[in-house]
């Protein structure tokens, strides 16, 4: 059964109506909104508890899912503001849901628990309005439960991706310590470390299918050719689109949230797959198939989901990552990661406005 984190914030009974559902959100909820959870004194990482739930929860299990062996009620997505303990703060979207027994508990989205729950937690202040504004879907509770022990969250390349080199293009599972990639910012880099999963793919595991990126899907030629990767892996956008979302005309989105535009799609037809893992000195964009992607991002939900063999190779080419400990997102991403909501409403802006993902003039 996977785990994940979420933080108790309380019991509200009073605000639990037992006519609520999570597709039609209590008016008592209301009573969750505009206030703050948690302190200095009191503060909620000493609530946060490891949770587990059915993997392929969907709305139409709701009401009356069971979630960590309780029996949940509302739930709804809202813009929440974390506060941690070393008193730096980050603005969320995340999810507040409750038992039948009124206990209340907080998570951000799939997509960004990795990230925002990594430091301690001191308090939690949920924005005013009752959910997130410009989405439609008020429960959200299933996008959180999702089997994260046999996901693959980190930058893999599917066996047969041509890497740009100081030497020419070499096939990703060829490459050797030591072979300079081209980079886009740093130019040659040495590669430090590589190494690959084989993963038979199934149905139980079809969330590890690869993106295909068809020659040209992301714009002009871009990729050369067929592209296949890890749904984690994240590919840079370059586009005015992306500069008016985030202030920044490049940036980060794993390749999972750009399915849906013309020629990215999940590789349905695979049995098997070996994904090959590239990881320099720093967060690097390289050249996939003629592709900008990312080099692997050792934040720490990446390095969890690697093979204890390959964490202990990481640490040995990196001690200063054992020192660093919780804190490994101290390693700068390359450009702005950008999370999956984000990532999903950019995707969608390109396809309504019909612009490619890399735009070489803007």
């Amino acid at each position: 059964m996977a785990t994940w984190t979420a933080i108790f914030l309380g019991n509200f009974l009073a605000q639990r109506d037992a006519t609520e559902s999570p597709m039609n959100p209590a008016i008592s909820a209301n009573a969750f909104y505009g206030r703050s959870y948690g302190s200095e004194a009191e503060p909620l990482f000493g609530h946060a508890i490891p949770s587990t739930a059915i993997s392929d929860l969907s709305p139409d299990d709701m009401p009356g899912a069971k979630f960590n062996q309780m029996t949940f009620d509302p739930s709804i997505l809202t813009n929440m503001t974390l506060t941690y303990g070393d008193g730096t703060s980050a603005l969320v979207e995340g999810t507040l849901f409750q038992d039948a027994d009124g206990n209340l508990f907080m998570a951000t989205p799939v997509d960004d628990d990795a990230s925002s729950m990594a430091k301690p937690i001191r308090s939690v202040f949920v924005a005013p309005e009752a959910a997130v504004p410009g989405d439609s879907r008020t429960s959200h509770i299933w996008d959180l439960p999702i089997d994260r022990l046999n996901d693959i969250l980190i930058a893999c390349f599917a066996e047969g991706t041509m890497i740009e080199t100081t030497a020419g293009l070499r096939r990703v599972e060829a490459l050797r310590v030591g072979d300079r990639l081209l980079t886009q910012d740093h130019g040659p880099q040495p590669l430090r470390w590589t190494g690959s999963q084989r993963i038979e793919l199934t149905d139980l595991n079809d969330h590890l299918r690869p993106i295909l990126i068809s020659a040209g899907a992301l714009g002009e030629e871009l990729p050369q050719a067929d592209l296949r990767v890890s749904p984690q892996h994240r590919v840079l956008v370059r586009s005015a689109v992306a500069r008016r979302m985030f202030g920044t005309e490049e940036v980060l989105v794993a390749a999972k949230h750009l399915v849906g535009l013309p020629g990215i799609s999940v590789d349905q037809t695979s049995r098997r797959i070996v994904y090959v893992h590239l990881l320099l000195d720093r967060h690097e964009i390289v050249f996939s198939n003629g592709a900008p992607t990312e080099s692997l991002f050792t934040g720490p939900m990446a390095l969890k989901s690697v093979s204890e063999a390959a964490r202990a190779e990481i640490f040995e080419l990196f001690p200063e990552l054992i020192e660093i400990g919780e804190e490994m997102e101290a390693r700068e991403p390359i450009r702005l990661l950008v999370p999956g909501r984000r990532g999903r409403q950019l995707a969608e802006r390109h396809r309504n406005n019909r612009q490619p993902i890399y735009q070489t003039a803007l």
